[in-house]
């Protein structure tokens, strides 16, 4: 049918505008946040737009949602402001005949939606876990950044490099204080600051060789100390040699592996990678009663109203998630409890659209005391 052909291509048009939106938006919300991490020694800023887009993939199927339902509710709510619903309901159109175009296009995003959140998401959780790991195991010196103050991996050093020339492989104005187990037990106190440093590899250990320094040995005990002036500072670095990334945890497991695991964590997991590629299926049929225009209302009541509805719908499967995870609801009842009850509103809203308009009892009430003043009057 025409009215088809014509909400189809909308929708499709509005779709991708609003998922380019929120694209441009999450993704410069997560460059912030990945910066930071890159910024705090937490991830190799080398690896800033790869660990990016392992996150973008992994925020995709809402993303995907929020489209769809945004889409379906601003393309109805046009309609109704424009009084093209009016003139469909005039000609035969009920209600209920927008299920099935709204279903057509919801669908496919679904399928798409569906893949992302069972087999690409987890694989790019894994990828952005291994990144993260192999840099958390680096040695110290390495995850170096100049100008900022680094705690080694066991966390006996601070370290701080005004300068670092990775050509070179050499730093400058180094300062690194320690902390070492005495003989009777107490802690020693050491600073060493240098005007210049580099990397030595010797028989499979890492050396940093500092220039032209200065070390202050500190007893907090008698608050004695020693002065030592250096030419050349040898200083061994803890190796660590990058063990396999735990791939077991529920957030980093296949989905696969999701299923061969009963453990309420694991299930919650899978509830959630199933369940949210069905958010933007089940918003879109709540979309059809909330289109309603009122011409009263803002034009940016359905941006506000489609927002809410799915944050409260996002909410609800989190805490979904959360019984499952505590044990305290099984894995079926926690998947198909929310997507059915947001599929009974949706229909009862359809059925109370679709019903005879009649006037509410204030009307009615209005109308029956005019008359009665009227009558009065005479």
């Amino acid at each position: 049918m025409l009215f088809r052909q014509a909400l189809a291509s909308e929708l499709r048009a509005l779709a991708a505008a609003v998922f380019a939106t929120l694209l441009v938006i999450t993704t410069t919300l997560t460059l912030i946040r990945v910066l930071g991490q890159a910024a705090s020694g937490r991830i190799d800023p080398q690896t800033v737009f790869v660990i990016l887009g392992y996150t973008l993939l992994n925020y995709t199927p809402t993303m995907l949602n929020l489209a769809v339902f945004s889409a379906v509710l601003l393309v109805l709510t046009r309609m109704y402001r424009d009084s093209e619903m009016i003139v469909w309901s005039a000609s035969g159109l009920a209600l209920t005949a927008w299920i099935r175009p709204v279903l057509r296009f919801a669908f496919p995003v679904l399928l798409l939606g569906s893949f992302i959140s069972l087999a690409v998401a987890p694989w790019a959780n894994q990828q952005a876990a291994v990144y993260k790991d192999i840099f958390e195991k680096r040695d110290d010196v390495s995850r170096i950044a100049s100008g900022q103050f680094r705690e080694s991996s066991n966390g006996n050093r601070v370290f701080y490099v005004q300068q670092v020339d990775e050509v070179a492989d050499r730093v400058h104005k180094v300062f690194i204080r320690s902390l070492s187990q005495t003989a009777d037990q107490s802690q020693k106190q050491s600073v060493v600051v240098a005007d210049t440093g580099h990397l030595k590899t010797q028989e499979g250990q890492r050396f940093l060789i500092l220039e032209k320094g200065r070390r202050y040995d500190l007893d907090p005990r008698s608050a004695a100390g020693n002065l030592m002036e250096f030419e050349r500072y040898i200083i061994r670095l803890d190796n660590q040699v990058p063990a396999p990334t735990n791939l077991s945890t529920p957030k980093l497991s296949s989905s696969l592996i999701l299923l061969k695991h009963s453990e309420p964590a694991y299930q919650a997991e899978l509830m959630w990678r199933i369940g949210v590629p069905f958010v933007g299926l089940v918003l879109s049929i709540l979309a059809i009663p909330l289109s309603f225009f009122n011409p009263r209302s803002g034009r940016a009541t359905p941006f506000i109203v489609a927002l809410l509805v799915f944050i409260t719908y996002v909410n609800l499967l989190t805490l979904s998630q959360a019984q499952i995870a505590q044990g305290r609801m099984n894995f079926f009842g926690g998947l198909f409890a929310v997507h059915l009850f947001v599929i009974c509103i949706s229909a009862f809203l359809i059925w109370l659209r679709s019903r005879p308009q009649s006037r509410s009892w204030r009307a009615r009430f209005l109308g029956n005391s005019r008359a009665i003043f009227r009558k009065a009057a005479v």
